[in-house]
């Protein structure tokens, strides 16, 4: 069964099972993710959380409980709709590409990047 987990944050969070790093981007982001995963790294199913709070940082004492709940508090969970196509992916899978002009809606629709510096052809 695979999980949407919305972050509603405001911070990114990465945390990691079984060898792998999943990034749960903040303010609304959603990640996909196995149920095992989400078991593991939010506790869900678990009636204590206490060893989750304190596994990520959030609980450092008893006294810290109550604002350590409100930051798991922050995470949504969703089963996916068995019709949507999606595949799970892992923070170290990420990659980054250069935006393209029009995606930043700075105008060019021929998908070309520009070069900054011109080169000389010279030799």
């Amino acid at each position: 069964m695979m999980i949407v987990v919305t972050n509603k944050g405001r911070q990114d969070f990465v945390a990691g099972f079984d060898g792998v790093k999943y990034g749960f981007p903040g303010k609304g982001g959603k990640t996909i993710v196995t149920k095992e995963v989400v078991q593991h790294i939010f506790g869900i199913g678990n009636a204590d959380k206490t060893g989750i709070l304190a596994r990520h940082g959030w609980l450092t004492s008893s006294a810290d409980m109550d604002k350590a709940m409100s930051r798991l508090a922050a995470f949504a969970f969703a089963t996916l709709d068995e019709t949507e196509q999606a595949t799970p992916v892992a923070a170290q899978e990420q990659g980054s590409a250069p935006l393209q002009a029009e995606t930043v809606g700075l105008g060019g629709s021929d998908g070309l990047i520009e070069p900054t510096v011109e080169v000389s052809q010279e030799v």
